[in-house]
């Protein structure tokens, strides 16, 4: 319960929103859109597609269709369908709307399923335990659950906003992870065994309708039925096979009967057919040559860590980009951590294994069983999501969830295999038990801090009570935080009223620039350049402007700013700023002499399209803005 508690508190009371409309083109496209089409008895989406993107030589184009497509959804004969799994729709979102009339979020869609990935996984360890391990200490198995619950990138999974996406791929693992319980469940207890095997399958085909890539999981039907059929009479032979395969196939005879009435093709998701950030039906999905280059950012990349509470985050720096770019075709780079510089945890075993080639006089002992079927099962569910992670022509911080608990289950095993197989003296077991402890608390810690990091949007009065707890600790950590409030402090701004231009039109809060808030953010959707109005409350005598750029991976403004002066309606100086050093230093100042000023119009141009690693990002994706704008007046 207490890592429940944990996943509702860092989603956020947006999780409990079930009054959000999430209708229009304009909002991100989510499961409660195909939810509302099969209320309407359609396959595909409510909203039409803009007659531009139509009429578009190419509307998968994604040059030419930014301004007009629904950001990920498919296109396909001049209808908008979901290429997503349609698991989470069938068995959660429709029901929901059915019994209560509210609208299921995803953010709390995310936190169910991530919570029945962790009991799954639970569940799994305490079985092994219990049948392999019975003398492992309590405190180690207490050690475990803690890292399957917060090491488990749950706090990033439940907190993000591209709840779409997340869904998908946790409610994939949570069938996933429920097969593979029942599959072990059923190979060693003879009791309900044909029970367990006809759900487990049949969670293995509701896992590919979450996740169609978890098709190829039906391997693991392999290892199952060679463990079971030793155990059983011809007689009930027949059965149980049929309970293994019948669900699994009718689920996936219906996946494709799906496919085949939405695009006309049973192999078709509609992945070809999605108009986002890059031409699908071109651009290569899987390719050989990302093995050179995703694991390594997958494994190793490291996290931030700075001065700002708290001070760990998922933006750390693409190392070794420019180099290991040029060796594949890969296209796209989201901010990720290392699962081995984020959870040292996995490590353990090999402290273990380098014990005893050191202390070669140590006793092995034979009395202990290793689960081989069930390693089998869990290592070869994550060799198989590994592939396709690692084949992908881009990084995604998501993605590694496909992995991480598979992974942190196997090194539990070796874990528990490990401190009962050598037989240590009691000095040596007391300084691995503390390396351990040691290498779990610091894993803890590192995911807990990237979980709260996004409080400051999600719950920023519990975030700010922390950040003024571990004040002291920011005053002296690595490097002073941003400057912005000493700049704050010590000049003079004056109230300003902030608008758009007669000439423009755009659904953005254009005063989160200017209300002293750095959390705030004034975004302007897509790679272009705008023009705004600043109104002194009353006549001034303006000296700088000084510029908070908003922060996500790169930060995120403009090169060039154009400034008109005006006093009674008559211009009066014009000037233009460069900031070409914009994409390193989140604070600009454009400096001028004194100007009387009764009107400003600012025109922001040449939005930064570089990492602050110098890396090139696509234009299309990035989204200019400013956390603040303050101008200083001059006394």
């Amino acid at each position: 319960m207490i890592v429940l508690v944990f996943y509702l508190w860092l989603a956020g009371s947006d999780a409990f929103n079930f009054h959000m409309d999430h209708g229009g083109a304009g909002g991100y496209i989510s499961y409660n859109h195909l939810t509302d089409a099969f209320l309407a008895g359609k396959l595909h989406l409510s909203k039409e597609p803009d007659p531009k993107l139509l009429e578009l030589a190419d509307p998968y184009d994604p040059w030419t269709n930014m301004h007009y497509r629904w950001h990920d959804a498919s296109l396909y004969k001049g209808k908008y369908y979901l290429y997503f799994g349609i698991t989470p729709v069938i068995l959660l979102y429709l029901p929901f709307k059915l019994l209560t009339g509210l609208t299921m979020t995803d953010r709390l869609a995310s936190v169910l399923f991530m919570f029945g990935v962790f009991a799954w996984a639970v569940a799994i360890l305490l079985f092994i335990q219990r049948t392999y391990f019975q003398k492992i200490e309590n405190w180690k198995i207490f050690l475990s659950v803690a890292v399957l619950g917060i090491a488990n990138w749950g706090p990033f999974m439940v907190r993000e906003d591209n709840g779409l996406y997340n869904v998908a791929i946790l409610c994939g693992l949570f069938f996933l992870m429920g097969s593979i319980y029942l599959f072990i469940k059923a190979a060693h207890e003879e009791k309900n065994r044909i029970t367990r095997l006809l759900l487990g399958s049949l969670f293995m085909g509701l896992a590919a309708g979450a996740r169609p890539t978890i098709l190829v999981m039906s391997v693991l039907f392999l290892l199952v039925w060679n463990k079971i059929k030793k155990n059983i009479d011809s007689k009930t032979r027949f059965n149980a096979g049929l309970a293994l395969i019948l669900p699994f196939f009718v689920c996936a005879s219906l996946i494709g009967l799906y496919n085949y009435l939405r695009f006309g093709n049973i192999f078709e998701f509609g992945f070809t057919y999605q108009v986002g950030l890059y031409n699908f039906a071109k651009e290569r999905q899987f390719d050989i040559a990302n093995l050179f280059i995703t694991p390594f950012y997958y494994l190793f990349n490291p996290p931030a860590v700075n001065s700002v509470f708290p001070y760990i985050h998922n933006d750390g720096p693409f190392i070794m980009y420019p180099i290991l770019a040029k060796v594949t075709g890969f296209f796209n780079k989201e901010p990720v951590v290392g699962i081995l510089s984020t959870v040292p945890f996995i490590f353990i075993p090999l402290f273990y294994l380098f014990t005893k080639l050191i202390q070669k006089s140590v006793i092995s002992s034979n009395n202990i069983t290793f689960p081989k079927f069930e390693f089998k099962l869990i290592f070869l569910s994550l060799i198989i999501n590994s592939m396709f992670v690692f084949l992908i022509p881009a990084t995604c911080m998501r993605y590694s969830s496909e992995i991480i608990t598979f992974l942190l289950l196997i090194v539990i095993i070796l874990w528990y295999y490990l401190c009962l197989k050598f037989d240590f003296t009691n000095k040596t077991k007391i300084i691995l038990d503390k390396i351990a402890i040691i290498l779990a608390v610091v894993s803890l810690i590192i995911w807990s801090a990237l979980g709260i990091s996004e409080l400051r949007t999600r719950n920023r009065i519990d975030y700010f009570m922390f950040k003024d707890l571990f004040k002291p600790i920011s005053n002296i950590f690595l490097e002073k935080e941003t400057d912005w409030k000493n700049i704050v402090v010590n000049i003079i701004s004056i109230p300003i009223t902030l608008k758009y231009n007669d000439l423009v039109s755009i659904n953005s809060e254009l005063e989160a620039a200017n209300d002293n808030d750095v959390y705030s953010n004034w975004i302007i959707p897509g790679n272009r350049s705008i023009t705004i109005e600043a109104i002194p409350k009353e006549l001034s005598v303006i000296k700088s402007i000084w510029l908070l750029s908003r922060q996500t991976k790169l930060f995120e403004s403009w090169e060039k700013l154009n400034v008109q002066f005006y006093l009674n309606g008559n211009l009066s100086a014009e000037m233009n700023f460069s900031f070409p050093d914009t994409y390193l230093k989140r604070i600009q100042h454009a400096k001028f002499s004194p100007i009387k000023t009764d009107k400003m119009v600012l025109t922001f141009s040449e939005p930064v399209v570089v990492d602050r690693w110098g890396h090139p990002v696509p234009p299309e994706g990035v989204n200019p803005g400013y956390a603040e704008i303050i101008f200083e007046e001059d006394k």
